[in-house]
């Protein structure tokens, strides 16, 4: 269970995405997800079963689908898996009565909507205490999150993986531009450029890089970002 499903654009959607894709040679893999519209639908992408249930509206960034609760009584999954932070996911799993084992992959923490994540925060413990393991991303996410830590016993700690292929045959004349355009020590950062993704401390470490950084993307802090990068004498695109 995620929030959504490529090709609906995300962190959370590219890693869901790419874990059903390596599973479903080996596991009957079949994915529970909102739709960015009112009208659910059930399709199969890329050989993976994915229904989108219709969205009746977003709540502090999370989509309420009133039918997913009915969804995961009549599924016949033997092990269910949740991606987090996806609240409302969480109370269709206790509404549904579903008693086999829950796997966590715990993404983040609730940054921004505060008062939901304090509110919350009792539903997630008793959720990650049901849990049969806990998925970390990484050791440093592990040591840092005051929720991980307190279910240290349950996590497990796999770094999330993309597909390498398509980077083993890079086009030759793109790596030319980029080299001629940019120099030949480039660090490479994509993604929405909000504050809890940190940017803004890639940008002040970059000082003590001898190279530049090529920040990708867009979001409510782009012209700050850019301001600093001018400052620092890295790149912004």
């Amino acid at each position: 269970m995620g929030k959504f499903y490529p090709p609906e654009h995300g962190g959370m959607e590219s890693h869901l995405h790419v874990l059903c894709n390596e599973l479903r040679d080996s596991l009957d893999v079949s994915v529970l997800v909102a739709s960015k519209s009112r009208q659910g639908s059930k399709e199969t992408v890329d050989g993976v079963p994915v229904t989108r249930l219709g969205t009746l509206m977003d709540l502090f960034g999370a989509p309420v689908c009133p039918a997913m609760v009915q969804a995961l009584r009549a599924s016949n999954a033997e092990i269910l898996h949740i991606h987090w932070p996806n609240p409302l996911a969480v109370l269709a799993y206790f509404a549904s009565g579903f008693t086999g084992p829950v796997i966590f992959t715990y993404q983040s923490d609730i940054v921004r909507q505060k008062m939901l994540g304090s509110a919350f925060s009792s539903i997630l413990h008793r959720a990650l205490n049901r849990s049969a393991a806990i998925i970390a991303t990484s050791n440093q996410y592990l040591e840092s999150s005051a929720v991980l830590r307190a279910h240290r016993e349950k996590c497990h700690v796999i770094p999330l993986g993309i597909p390498l292929d398509r980077f083993h045959s890079p086009d030759p004349h793109i790596v030319d531009w980029i080299r001629n355009q940019y120099g030949p020590s480039i660090v490479v950062a994509v993604g929405r450029l909000v504050g809890y993704k940190g940017f803004e401390h890639l940008v002040r470490a970059m000082k003590k890089v001898d190279g530049h950084l090529l920040l990708i993307g867009n979001g409510p802090l782009r012209g700050d970002l850019k301001r600093r990068c001018g400052r620092s004498g890295c790149l912004s695109a």
